[in-house]
Parts: structure tokens; C-alpha cells; sequence
């Protein structure tokens, strides 16, 4: 699926970890989606499974995932590519990710 977002440098524009309050704000009505969101932004499946078995609430799950993901994500740490996570067949959140794709235009 191809996304545009006209004329914005920051659907495109690498995430930190500093932007971790307004990612994990954003998609936060999906915790119990965190390990599949987790899949879908290439965390690694044994840090995935390493969160299962120390973090207990889904807030807490979700939140981790997304810093490992700003912080080791590479090439996939923008809105773009969290918005085609959300509409991924596999997280089925496409109001998540047009909710992004509205603000971040």
C-alpha cells in the first residue's frame, strides 16, 4: 500500500525515542494489539517475548515495544511506515493509522 502525505517533511522524518510520548499517545487504544504491532515494526520476536514475560499491563507491553522500535527501528522509524503498521492486515487498526495519517499531514 503507498501512502502520501503531501507536503510533509515529518510523515517521512526519522523517529526518536524522544518522540516515544506522542507515538505511544497516538496508538495507545491498541494494547492489546502490542505484540502484533511489535511484529509489524520488525522488533525482534525474542525482545517481544522477553516483554511478554516481564512487563504485565498491555500499556506497559505496547510502550517498551515502541521505544525498542525508536530506538533500533532504522529505516522504518516514521509516521509512514507506523501508519501502514496499523492498517497491516495483521494489527487491523485502520482508524489508528488514518487518525496518524490526518495529523501528521
Amino acid at each position: 500500500m503507498f501512502l502520501h502525505f503531501s507536503g510533509s517533511s515529518q510523515s517521512s522524518s526519522e523517529l526518536t525515542d524522544t518522540d516515544l510520548g506522542e507515538v505511544f499517545a497516538t496508538v495507545k487504544n491498541s494494547c492489546g494489539k502490542w505484540y502484533e504491532i511489535g511484529l509489524e515494526l520488525r522488533v525482534d520476536e525474542a525482545a517481544l517475548i522477553d516483554i511478554e514475560e516481564t512487563i504485565k499491563p498491555l500499556q506497559g507491553r505496547l510502550r517498551e515495544t515502541l521505544r525498542i522500535w525508536l530506538l533500533n527501528g532504522c529505516e522504518t522509524r516514521t509516521w509512514l511506515f507506523l501508519v501502514e503498521t496499523m492498517k497491516s492486515r495483521l494489527v487491523g487498526r485502520p482508524d489508528i493509522g488514518d487518525k496518524i495519517t490526518s495529523n501528521h499531514q
